[in-house]
């Protein structure tokens, strides 16, 4: 890793200022609920500004949309479930206005969507405003050509000044102190945001590394991040060249590890091929396909009942909640803890019924478990533990998962559901074709 040395830099000061300066009129522009448009006037109408926009438009059959659901949707379950040890890739466009895109939504949709809704604390407020001069310094670097031999580089602590109440009602999973790790820029010719989740904590409990850490990388990379809180951090991200990038966000995973005092992925666990973890994440995400169409058919499906943009992304928490904690069942992977402390109990309770076939047992502690989900994707949206319904079966006893192998043909990633037909009788149906009906 000294190769890494002494080489990012920060963005020029004078630039800097006059992104500040664009930033704060953004801000004060989607606090007034005004519109703030930098594209040419042709194409505004052909825009999506939010999920909420997204969900309408598919409905109506566009498929760029639905592959922004669908985005919207892997993007949340793998967070939602994976508060440390994950990474993925996500391409970005640039359209005709030389606006940065991503399946029809402009980052400054985005964060103006958050700045409207998602924005309701102080602390919270001064991330959001960083990320929102984050999407203004991504112009900029792309404007100059920055990003033909540099990467933005964003980290993104826990914060730092909330308690941890505080912090879990905001979102974040205090079990792990999760630390976010962006990379923006070109790879494999592609441009595209390259992610990963690393703990910020080496064991549940245990003091919070993740400050030491983060200033020690900074040290690595040539750049004094001593003494700033997890917001002047995200509001300082870094220019760093791509040659010191060959395998995008790995690379500083690798470096965050070594900084930790020999962590894996910032967590007491024992080291594993980085290469190889990568290929595991997308066979993770290729694993859940079929969670991620469900909730996105379910999402769409309600598409005429969802009046705004804030319902839209609370009703998107509750279904992802919902279909996640189904899983959680029969995916011992997921640790149970990340939809909140009574919810796990129930979970842990189903995983054993259903272990010992009580299945009537199981599904009660399934929808137990739905009831008190306290589960969330991202601290800076809006998170609800209940409301609006996202469909028939909340009720009804059902319940859905990914299965590793199908009991009775053996395909591999089969999505299943359970149907219960009476107090007693129950339908399996997996995607695979094959049904097994099970009584007592």
């Amino acid at each position: 890793m000294s190769a890494l040395l002494h080489e990012a830099r920060v963005f020029p000061e004078q630039a800097d200022v006059e992104i500040r300066a664009r930033t704060a009129q953004f801000v004060g522009a989607c606090l007034a609920s005004r519109e703030v448009t930098f594209e040419a006037p042709e194409l505004v109408m052909s825009r999506i500004e939010s999920l909420h926009d997204a969900i309408q438009k598919a409905a109506e059959g566009n498929p760029e949309a639905r592959r922004l659901v669908e985005s919207n949707v892997r993007t949340d379950i793998m967070e939602r479930t994976r508060k440390a040890g994950h990474v993925n890739r996500e391409p970005l466009m640039v359209d005709e206005a030389g606006r940065i895109q991503q399946f029809g939504q402009s980052l400054e949709s985005v964060q103006a969507n958050s700045i409207r809704y998602a924005a309701n604390t102080g602390q919270m407020f001064g991330r959001t405003r960083a990320e929102a001069a984050n999407t203004f310094r991504t112009y900029y670097a792309l404007q100059q050509g920055l990003l033909e031999d540099h990467s933005i580089v964003v980290l993104s602590r826990a914060a730092d000044d909330m308690s941890d109440k505080d912090m879990a009602e905001a979102g974040f999973f205090v079990d792990t102190m999760s630390c976010s790790i962006q990379v923006t820029g070109y790879q494999d010719g592609q441009l595209c945001v390259d992610s990963a989740m690393v703990a910020g904590v080496r064991q549940k409990g245990q003091a919070r590394h993740d400050q030491e850490t983060i200033v020690k990388l900074g040290q690595k990379l040539g750049v004094d991040l001593s003494g700033k809180t997890a917001a002047e951090i995200i509001d300082m991200p870094l220019l760093v060249p791509n040659s010191m990038l060959s395998d995008g966000v790995i690379d500083l995973v690798k470096l965050y590890d070594e900084c930790a005092g020999g962590t894996f992925f910032g967590q007491d666990k024992p080291p594993e091929n980085y290469d190889t973890f990568r290929q595991t994440c997308q066979d993770r995400e290729m694993f859940l396909s079929g969670k991620v169409q469900a909730i996105t058919d379910e999402l769409i499906g309600a598409a005429a009942t969802i009046t705004d943009r804030v319902h839209a992304t609370k009703l998107l928490n509750k279904i992802a909640g919902k279909h996640m904690i189904q899983q959680a069942v029969f995916d011992t992977q997921i640790d149970p803890a990340v939809f909140g402390h009574i919810s796990a109990i129930h979970i842990e309770q189903a995983r054993q019924q259903w272990e010992s076939g009580n299945y009537d047992d199981a599904l009660t502690s399934i929808k137990q478990a739905e009831r008190h989900d306290k589960s969330s994707s991202c601290p800076s949206g809006p998170m609800s533990s209940g409301g609006e319904s996202g469909g028939s079966k909340e009720e009804s006893g059902d319940c859905s998962f990914v299965s590793k192998t199908c009991p009775e043909c053996g395909k591999k990633n089969v999505y299943t559901t359970v149907k219960r037909l009476s107090a007693k009788s129950k339908k399996i149906t997996g995607g695979c074709g094959c049904v097994k009906f099970v009584n007592g």
